[in-house]
């Protein structure tokens, strides 16, 4: 039966959103015998987070940065800002607050980038848009959503697309019975990217993953095995690359993550194809796409392992 468009709809590509309070982020301050605040954050994820702290009350000192801070952290141990007196040996009042979103904030979209099909080429692949189903579950405006579901068969290894670490696997729930047109509760993994984007693979089978979060991986590298439950008696793997939008996050009206159009290599067009709905494509991995992102170091090493 033809996999309907009109019924995909994504789940774990919404993980930054629906994390969140399992999140570790943590700020704190520290005061010096110049009564200046020192600010601090720690990041105990597997990948970059970004903070907002704001003040409801500050009486005699300044930062010197603009209020509310908002910044991108790596994991461990950041140093935010200082407070300053505003004369010497004046105290400072302050009640401040913090909240923080998972990812690097940008401030527009990445630069392109070619992608490797997340499939192996035993054999030609459906692919098809998927709707967006946030504001539904959510009451999340979605405007830019865009989403790829690529069509399987039970048992097949789902690869990654783009290098980068694992900064989530959700790997809980059992296999859905078919019929089912939607459900939050499906199985995925999240890539981090170099440049601050993430890439979701969703529905995939509960104890068959192939990574942890924090871990390395490489363009063509494993990630799990594609669920056994069907859409309209189609298996698929559903497909996201999606980055923390500063003209979003922290706005209380808006979903805080823009989406990416992915473009994909393919034999037929080596500089790259955006995914037409119902097209039928084919994976192939040259050298060039796999190692793209690797330094010299990296790649001599990498090729040391395929010997």
């Amino acid at each position: 039966m033809k996999l309907s468009t009109s019924i995909l709809g994504f789940a774990a590509l919404f993980s930054p959103f629906f994390t969140l309070a399992q999140s570790s982020v943590e700020v704190t301050y520290a005061a010096n015998d110049k009564r200046e605040y020192t600010f601090q954050a720690k990041n105990t994820n597997v990948c970059d987070y970004t903070v907002k702290v704001e003040f409801t009350d500050l009486q005699g000192g300044s930062c010197g940065c603009s209020l509310p801070f908002i910044e991108t952290i790596s994991p461990g141990p950041s140093t935010l800002f200082t407070l300053k007196p505003n004369q010497n040996n004046q105290g400072i009042s302050f009640r401040f607050g913090y909240s923080y979103l998972k990812g690097r904030v940008l401030n527009k979209a990445p630069k392109p980038f070619l992608y490797l099909l997340p499939f192996s080429s035993a054999g030609p692949h459906k692919a098809f848009l998927s709707k967006n189903i946030m504001e539904m579950i959510a009451n999340k405006k979605v405007s830019n959503f865009y989403g790829i579901a690529f069509q399987m068969q039970k048992g097949d290894t789902v690869f990654a697309a783009r290098r980068g670490v694992v900064s989530q696997v959700k790997d809980a729930f059992d296999t859905h019975s078919d019929g089912i047109w939607f459900s939050s509760q499906t199985n995925s993994v999240e890539v981090f990217h170099g440049d601050g984007s993430f890439a979701s693979y969703n529905r995939l089978k509960k104890g068959k993953m192939l990574v942890k979060e924090g871990q390395e991986v490489e363009a063509g590298e494993p990630l799990g095995i594609v669920t056994d439950d069907t859409f309209e008696g189609s298996v698929v793997v559903q497909f996201s690359v999606y980055y923390l939008s500063r003209t979003r996050a922290f706005n209380p009206t808006e979903y805080p993550y823009d989406f990416v159009v992915p473009s994909f290599y393919s034999p037929t067009n080596a500089s790259g194809l955006v995914m037409q709905s119902g097209g039928t494509y084919t994976s192939e991995w040259p050298e060039a796409i796999v190692t793209q992102e690797m330094s010299k170091k990296e790649l001599k090493r990498w090729k040391s392992k395929q010997k």
